[in-house]
């Protein structure tokens, strides 16, 4: 896929609300080599870009819906959670999108270097034959509260957690992957998603969405471990 050259943070007026600490945060993100650049979207409506014009264009129209539509299925699976972020890792680029609801910032990264569990989970998906040892091997984290393997539709076939909780998580993330493969794909038709992770204030939920089936990983979120660990 190609871009044009990012615009430069000299050229562009930082909005009002932002902390010399947030400019300073921004500015040392933006000065490593594989970042692509940044947007902050204010009320869904974009305020700040670095972003190459085309790919900004277009990210502008995906990114207020795409957030509002994994900010609505946390609540729904969870009144008493809340969505913090969520990462989308492609075969060319990651795209991060954290906030609240009022204000999302977002960054992408290029020539991603993947840690070897995400190199795991997405070999999960490469054969159902060996899904079952893969699962175990997961399951004996501490940190992994459940794991989820559903059908086209989202419904499960193979979970290790209460069958309604892992049909909820199972449907959600299966309309997830669909919506954020999609844009994707607009963005460029020989892309495709890798894996999907979102983060609440309870869990951290992973998945490598594939067009027969999904695996779905959950773990304890970092934030709570955390403050447990204190």
């Amino acid at each position: 896929m190609s871009h044009t050259v990012k615009r430069k943070l000299p050229d562009i007026e930082m909005p009002a609300e932002f902390s010399t600490h947030t400019i300073g945060a921004i500015n040392r993100i933006e000065e490593r080599p594989n970042v692509m650049g940044i947007m902050y979207f204010r009320n869904g409506f974009l305020q700040l870009t670095t972003v190459p014009e085309t790919l900004s264009h277009i990210l502008t129209s995906k990114l207020p819906p795409m957030t509002s539509a994994f900010r609505r299925a946390i609540s729904e699976i969870d009144v008493l959670d809340e969505l913090l972020a969520f990462r989308i890792e492609t075969n060319s680029m990651e795209i991060i999108v954290t906030g609240n609801t009022k204000n999302q910032a977002m960054k992408i990264i290029s020539n991603l270097l993947k840690n070897f569990h995400d190199e795991w989970l997405v070999r999960t998906t490469a054969s159902l034959n060996e899904i079952n040892p893969i699962v175990d091997r997961i399951m004996e984290d501490e940190s992994v509260e459940g794991v989820i393997m559903t059908n086209q539709e989202g419904e499960p076939i193979l979970t290790n957690i209460n069958l309604m909780n892992a049909t909820n998580y199972g449907i959600a993330m299966r309309r997830l992957g669909a919506i954020t493969q999609a844009s994707i794909k607009d963005l460029d038709p020989f892309d495709e998603v890798l894996i999907l992770r979102v983060t609440t204030k309870k869990l951290e939920i992973m998945t490598a969405p594939h067009s027969e089936f999904n695996v779905i990983v959950m773990q304890h979120s970092r934030i709570k471990s955390k403050h447990k660990n204190k």
